[in-house]
């Protein structure tokens, strides 16, 4: 059992919600909250950021705090790898059902799909591809389940409590 403090918990999906604590589920929101915070601190610092989940929503919530110079943050993934629904679901004939253009992230586009919906592991790769490219490997925690989140209203921080003591 292992335990850390943060400054924001950053869900990758939905689906992770804790309820009764604030969170952010947008770099935006987080980009907002870090710059008021930071006029609000005579010795101003970068909040560490704790994101839950390597699918696609943790990987471009870590892609925008890259983005916006956030360097204070670590994903942490209960399986051994990243991909979310594209690492689980592998049955025959898995694909996206909504064309590989508009499936693609903005700002890491993909022009070479194979086809206008890609398989499963099409996809897998081009989340792989960008995971490798932006470094996200060395800030991601793999096969760490988070046994307890909770939010410090005195000190306005989360604690994250493991099973590893990888952290």
């Amino acid at each position: 059992h292992h335990a850390v403090n943060l400054d924001h918990l950053v869900l990758g999906h939905p689906s992770a919600a804790v309820a009764h604590a604030p969170m952010m589920h947008d770099a935006s929101m987080l980009t907002r909250l870090y710059t008021r915070r930071m006029s609000d601190r005579a010795h101003p610092h970068q909040p560490s950021v704790a994101i839950i989940g390597a699918g696609f929503g943790g990987m471009v919530v870590a892609l925008r705090l890259q983005q916006q110079g956030h360097t204070n943050f670590t994903i942490y993934e209960k399986a051994d790898d990243l991909g979310g629904t594209w690492r689980d679901n592998t049955y025959p004939g898995a694909a996206c059902d909504i064309p590989s253009h508009l499936y693609s992230i903005s700002f890491e586009p993909k022009a070479d799909w194979s086809r206008k919906y890609p398989p499963q592991q099409e996809i897998f790769d081009y989340m792989e591809e960008i995971y490798e490219r932006r470094g996200l490997h060395s800030r991601t925690r793999f096969s760490t389940n988070i046994t307890e989140l909770r939010f410090d209203e005195g000190r306005s921080a989360w604690q994250l409590s493991t099973t590893t003591d990888e952290i």
